[in-house]
């Protein structure tokens, strides 16, 4: 009895080691291949985020450097925009300093003048002789009518002068008359033949056909 029991023991044993072990091995391998197949899956999953994420970035660089350009740009034309107009002021500046530099300039000038030409009349005055009473007779008084040069005020002025003055006197008493101060350069001339009559001439009034009265033409010689 004892001898049966231990061969339906093996019997038993060899059973049970038969069938446990295959299906042990199934699961396990069924495990591997589900590990395996889990594996290759999050692998390839992994690849594709990682090569979006290169992508994205990719594409966050562009956009930030487009945006970088876009912004040195607007910032280089705001600089040129803001360098013209402090040229424009600095240009404006200047012209306004030169013209306030002619303006004066020419104050001064006119000023000048104005004091040359005083001066010249007041040595004129010393040398001017006086004018005779009117009604001594023509022995000793004459009367010269000067046409002056158009745009004098006046187209002529007349004074007495002695019939032996000399021709400096003629000379004398325009530099006088207010009526002749805008014209800078002139000489006298005789109505007869239009002939120059200069200051230094030495021959007395009556001598050039002046006398008792005469008319002599002031010439501008800028005219």
């Amino acid at each position: 009895q004892r001898s049966g029991a231990a061969a339906a023991a093996r019997a038993s044993g060899g059973a049970n080691s038969s069938i446990y072990p295959p299906f042990a091995a199934s699961a396990s391998a069924a495990a591997s291949r589900q590990s395996a197949s889990s594996h290759g899956i999050g692998g390839a999953g992994g690849s594709e985020d990682r090569q979006l994420a290169h992508a994205i970035a990719a594409s966050n660089r562009d956009i930030t450097r487009d945006q970088d350009d876009e912004y040195y740009k607007s910032l280089s034309a705001d600089q040129a925009k803001a360098d013209a107009k402090r040229r424009e002021e600095q240009e404006r500046k200047e012209q306004e300093e030169l013209d306030r530099i002619l303006e004066a300039s020419k104050a001064q000038a006119e000023e000048d003048d104005q004091q040359r030409l005083q001066q010249i009349k007041e040595e004129a005055r010393k040398m001017l002789e006086e004018e005779p009473p009117q009604g001594l007779g023509p022995e000793y008084e004459t009367e010269v009518a000067f046409r002056l040069p158009a745009g004098c005020g006046k187209s002529r002025v007349v004074r007495r002068f002695s019939p032996t003055a000399s021709v400096s006197q003629l000379y004398y008493y325009l530099r006088t008359c207010d009526e002749m101060d805008d014209v800078k350069r002139w000489v006298l001339c005789t109505q007869a033949g239009m002939e120059e009559v200069k200051e230094d001439d030495e021959r007395f009034l009556e001598t050039l056909g002046l006398a008792p009265r005469g008319l002599i033409i002031v010439k501008d010689l800028d005219a």
